[in-house]
This record gives structure tokens, sequence and C-alpha cells, in this order.
């Protein structure tokens, strides 16, 4: 049984999804998921090593390395797995 904690968490990444997503297909699937792009990467010592873009889907896709992207008419392949709370999994992409 899902807590009321987890309850929440699910309304509030459905909210984020339902006013920052963008319509998507994620192998073939329906979905929403949220892309921005020139986010800087850093070095060891902190500096702008090179800037990249990042797609966030959510996790019950079962997003996985290497499936494609399509946003806005533009295919990313998952290349880089960044974080995955469980409810949300942020990529480092690129296009196809």
């Amino acid at each position: 049984m899902a807590s009321a904690a987890d309850a929440a968490f699910e309304r509030m990444h459905n909210r984020l999804f339902a006013h920052l997503g963008r319509q998507a297909t994620l192998q073939g699937i329906d979905c929403l998921a949220m892309i921005e792009h020139g986010v800087a990467t850093t070095g060891e010592y902190g500096e702008v090593t090179g800037r990249v873009s990042v797609a966030t889907v959510r996790s019950g896709l079962n997003p996985k390395l290497g499936n494609t992207l399509v946003i806005d008419g533009e295919s990313y392949v998952l290349d880089q797995l960044l974080k995955n709370d469980g409810d949300t999994a942020e990529f480092m992409v690129r296009r196809a």
C-alpha cells in the first residue's frame, strides 16, 4: 500500500509533467517528456567543460540507454543515465 508521501510525490510529478512536459514518444509509446538544451557539464574543479541536452521522462515507461525519444519532431537517443529516482529518469541525450 502506498504511503501518503508516495501519493503526494505522484501528484507532484503528474502536475510537473502536465505543466512542463511536451508531447513525445519513447520507443513508439506516447508520453510526456521534458527536454532542456545547453545544460552545463562540469569538470573536476567545477569548470564548465561542455553543454549537453537533458531529457526527463517517467520511470514507469522503463526507459533504457539507446532508446529513441521523439519530441517536437526531433529524434534523440538516450545516451547516459544521469539519475533515476523511481518516479522520473533523467538522461543526457544526443540527436539521432
